[in-house]
């Protein structure tokens, strides 16, 4: 909230204008809009969501960076976001809107550098989104803009599942009504926009699980002819998804898994990731700024010359992918095991936990918490795993025999 109301973001997203509200209006209007969700009186005035709809559009703009700069573009997606996410959260909706706002804001987080917020947003809504849950037995041609939405609500917020067996059945569906029609195709009826928005879907879902560019590129052209094409030109809804969709694939690209970690890494560590649960995809931009280290001296952090590193981001930024990058990097190019420190044993079993749906994909296992004054001599063998414990068992595991312990673990992690 702090920063949303930050008078510096607000005047850079409006930037200079005669129409709208000024950055001190603003402010008192998205007060306004939490204080009353806070109150359980909600109420989102019908000139907030008019500004956020205006930042929206001109942050979008294919000119934008160009005319207003980057700064004031992510500024300008970031309120439009925190305005959507309040109207969201209001309730004050239809379902259909509900679809639209939800949407929009995952692009304006996305495009604003808050992909995080990006995510949650879809994780909030999902269940609320009824029209989502039902797609898989609604027929495509009675639907077909709500099903267009949906599914790029449902890419944005990374579900490979529900995308998969949804787009599987739409596909098919469509495939039957282009024989009944006697037509190749539905690409050149009305409901061809939408219908290109489902197959980019699935195939921007297929690079990000399997980095399969061949796909990405073809989703590409897929949402073009899907913007564009004529007989679809009443179809607003499908097109914007398709042109959002379109403009993002960039960002997808340059974050996703397949595309981020350095060649070195084995493929088996992409899948771990891409395949584990929860699944990750695409990084965030704490982690993406972290990887992409451009200077010349330094290495990136996943290469072996790295032989000490502090990590320091803020609250939930993806401290925890990043340890888990290094871990299972290490274990998929070394002998030698991994020793994971965290303060309590509570927080050491949820550390556990998350790391074994991870390990799995590399035939390797994280050691079930052990007393801390348990030795190895008849306790563990020699095959590389993880050991997650806490303080009192290091130290204990450096009193007894300083030499086993830096001959076993060739990674030391202090949570």
């Amino acid at each position: 909230m702090e920063r949303s109301l930050d008078p510096e973001l607000l005047e850079l997203a409006l930037g200079p204008h005669a129409s709208l509200p000024s950055a001190e209006s603003l402010a008192a209007l998205l007060t306004q809009a939490e204080l009353g969700i806070l109150a359980r009186e909600p109420i989102v005035s019908e000139e907030l969501r008019s500004v956020g709809w205006y930042l929206h559009g001109i942050a979008s703009s294919r000119v934008a960076q160009e005319l207003y700069g980057i700064e004031r573009q992510r500024a300008a997606f970031q309120v439009a976001g925190h305005i959507f996410d309040l109207y969201l959260n209001s309730g004050i909706f239809s379902e259909s809107d509900r679809l639209k706002y939800c949407f929009a804001a995952q692009i304006a987080y996305l495009r604003g550098d808050l992909t995080p917020n990006a995510t949650a947003i879809y994780h909030r809504e999902f269940d609320r989104l009824e029209t989502t849950s039902r797609l898989s037995d609604t027929g495509f041609i009675p639907d077909y803009e709500r099903i267009a939405i949906s599914l790029g609500v449902a890419l944005l917020g990374f579900n490979v599942g529900y995308i998969f067996d949804v787009t599987r059945g739409i596909i098919r569906d469509a495939n039957r009504l282009a024989r009944i029609w006697e037509v190749d195709t539905l690409a050149a009826t009305p409901f061809g926009a939408a219908l290109g928005v489902v197959s980019g879907v699935r195939d921007i879902m297929s690079f990000l699980v399997y980095g399969r560019q061949d796909l990405l590129n073809r989703a590409r052209g897929t949402l073009r002819n899907a913007i564009t094409a004529d007989a679809s030109l009443q179809d607003h809804t499908s097109r914007w998804v398709a042109a959002h969709l379109l403009n993002i694939g960039d960002g997808l690209e340059q974050s996703s898994v397949w595309t981020v970690l350095p060649p070195e890494v084995p493929p088996a560590v992409r899948r771990a990731f891409v395949a584990g649960k929860p699944s990750i995809l695409t990084l965030w931009p704490a982690q993406l700024e972290m990887l992409n280290i451009r200077e010349p001296n330094i290495a990136s952090p996943l290469s072996t010359q790295v032989r000490r590193l502090i990590i320091s981001t803020p609250t939930s930024s993806g401290k925890t992918t990043i340890s888990q990058l290094l871990i299972t990097s290490h274990l998929a190019t070394e002998s030698t095991s991994v020793c994971y420190v965290a303060p309590t044993r509570s927080l050491c079993r949820e550390v556990r936990r998350s790391l074994e749906r991870r390990l799995r994909f590399l035939s390797r296992y994280v050691i079930d918490g052990l007393p801390d004054d348990s030795s190895w001599d008849t306790d563990f063998d020699t095959e590389p795993s993880v050991e997650v414990m806490t303080p009192e068992r290091l130290s204990f595991l450096v009193r007894q025999n300083p030499s086993a312990v830096l001959a076993r673990f060739g990674m030391f992690i202090f949570d």
